[in-house]
């Protein structure tokens, strides 16, 4: 007995003196608590004291046109001095009455609370915008069944969205989604900057999915633009010929295999946290999701059944191939168009991408592919190269020419002054043959109703009515402008010709001196006997074949 009293009483003593340690510990962080307070009071009246004189001066100094608002500001920063002096005040009051458990929570939260209208004062946003608001209501669903919240907290805290005291209090609820609809109902009363720095956070958790529902990110939808001097080239498979021993395999089968498993799984993830009712609510929630997924699965396996007839469906399928060539040059852009017409362009495609691997894969024996080339994307493609030759030819020329005080000045001359010669505006349209626009051609140039024509067409401006068949309009453009399908460009008119020997002059110029001429002249079958004339347009026919 003497030895459990000696242990009981030892026992006693250590508790005695962990108690006055503790008392000890109170008294010196009140005393602390006490000495911080008096220094922030004591640094707040000297400021206040050195703006007071600051005003005084500068009310001793100035004139006395505008003393209401000098007044009316020295009063409102007078009050909202008062009004600090008193928060002060009260708070030191406070810590003094109380407990230093009460009062340094009080000076914890007192310091956050600072620390967080300070921040908001700098972001100048107070409140959360409509939008933002109305994004997490509509969404709030599934935010409370989906989000994971606990590194979310870490972020909110360190950009001083929530306090530590908000996060537990937040976290004392009993499931995930009570935690989910307080963070959101307290997220909702804060600013834009809450908003933004959730979504971020949404983001650097994996759960874009959920960020994207609030803050939807966009997609650009500028498309690519088209360069000079390039082509598509557009590959199909045109037939697949299967192989005769081929097995087809019913893909319901497969399909029934998948949802078995999938089931298995879902089921054997559903389990009850504990016995409360919250538990039993979410246990019965999984399982109707998961019976509904089930469902919608079982019915996709009932469409396909009917589909697919066990097995007569084909599971090849055709598709289309599109290449973007660049030439570099004229003779590169003619050559490729030889190697399409001659077809060995095909050949290379056939040879390269139809590989055995890819037969055995599809469970074919022939896989034919077919090739489309645009003639009007070739002639296109080869004016702009032409014209580009054309202008360097002048170019070196010129420059050989010149003495050399002219070369030393265009050598000296930025690139983008360069002063061109105008060409004539030349448009590219496709058009289907008709019977009455063959009466001044050839036998050679005679077609049948499924050719087609490529037009070049020299644009004219409109004339009066009483000029239509006396007058012709000479049109010259810059000749920078770029050649576009279907493009028009609408100036004044540089010429008015009445007499027919010159506008003949005319045109016989142009056309010598038209910077496709050479390109063009071969791809003639034969050139019209006699070229109509109207007011609006001149047309030179091309043959496309």
């Amino acid at each position: 007995m003497s030895e459990k009293d000696r242990s009981q009483g030892s026992v006693e003593d250590i508790e005695e003196q962990i108690r006055k340690l503790e008392k000890e510990k109170e008294e010196l962080e009140r005393i602390n608590e006490r000495r911080r307070l008096e220094q922030r009071l004591q640094l707040l009246q000297s400021n206040v004291t050195q703006l007071k004189s600051g005003s005084s001066s500068r009310d001793n100094q100035s004139s006395g046109k505008n003393v209401s608002s000098r007044g009316r500001d020295s009063g409102d920063l007078s009050t909202s001095l008062e009004e600090s002096q008193a928060r002060l005040r009260s708070l030191q009051q406070s810590v003094l009455n109380t407990s230093v458990g009460g009062a340094s929570s009080l000076a914890y939260d007192s310091q956050e609370d600072h620390n967080r209208s300070s921040d908001d004062a700098d972001q100048l946003d107070d409140v959360m915008s409509t939008t933002h608001k109305q994004a997490l209501r509509v969404h709030r669903d599934v935010l409370v069944e989906n989000m994971t919240p606990d590194d979310i907290f870490n972020d909110l805290i360190s950009k001083h969205i929530l306090t530590n005291s908000d996060v537990s209090r937040i976290k004392e609820k009993n499931t995930t989604e009570a935690i989910n609809e307080e963070l959101l109902n307290v997220l909702i009363r804060r600013s834009d900057k809450a908003f933004y720095v959730f979504v971020t956070s949404l983001r650097r958790t994996l759960q874009g999915w959920l960020a994207n529902r609030l803050d939807p990110i966009s997609q650009p939808t500028n498309k690519r633009r088209r360069r000079t001097g390039e082509m598509n080239v557009n590959i199909d498979c045109e037939r697949v010929v299967p192989t005769r021993n081929k097995q087809f395999t019913c893909t319901c089968q497969e399909v029934e295999e998948q949802i078995l498993l999938m089931a298995k799984g879902a089921y054997a993830l559903i389990r009850r946290r504990d016995a409360s009712r919250a538990a039993f609510e979410q246990f019965h929630k999984e399982l109707q999701q998961t019976n509904l997924v089930i469902k919608e699965s079982m019915e996709i396996r009932n469409t396909l059944k009917d589909l697919c007839r066990h097995g007569e469906l084909v599971d090849l399928s055709e598709g289309s191939v599109c290449f973007t060539i660049r030439c570099t040059s004229l003779a590169s852009c003619q050559e490729l168009w030889d190697r399409y017409c001659s077809g060995c362009l095909l050949d290379m495609f056939q040879e390269h991408l139809v590989t055995p691997f890819l037969l055995k894969t599809c469970g074919a024996q022939e896989i034919y592919l077919c090739l489309r080339i645009s003639r009007i994307e070739f002639l296109t493609c080869a004016l702009e190269l032409a014209y580009l030759e054309r202008e360097r030819l002048l170019r070196n020329e010129n420059f050989n020419r010149a003495t050399p005080i002219k070369k030393r000045l265009r050598q000296q001359r930025p690139k983008g002054k360069e002063i061109r010669q105008p060409f004539l505006e030349l448009s590219l349209k496709e058009t289907s043959h008709s019977p009455n626009l063959s009466s001044n051609m050839t036998p050679k140039q005679t077609m049948s109703q499924q050719d087609t024509m490529c037009t070049l067409t020299y644009q004219m401006s409109s004339c009066p009515e009483n000029l239509m068949q006396s007058s012709f309009v000479y049109h010259s453009v810059p000749s920078s402008s770029t050649l576009r399908k279907g493009s028009t460009l609408k100036r004044k008119p540089t010429t008015l010709v009445q007499n027919s020997s010159t506008k003949k002059k005319i045109l016989q110029t142009a056309y010598k001196r038209h910077v496709y001429s050479n390109l063009l002249k071969d791809s003639f079958v034969g050139r019209p006997k006699s070229c109509a004339l109207c007011p609006y347009n001149l047309r030179y026919r091309i043959l496309t074949g």
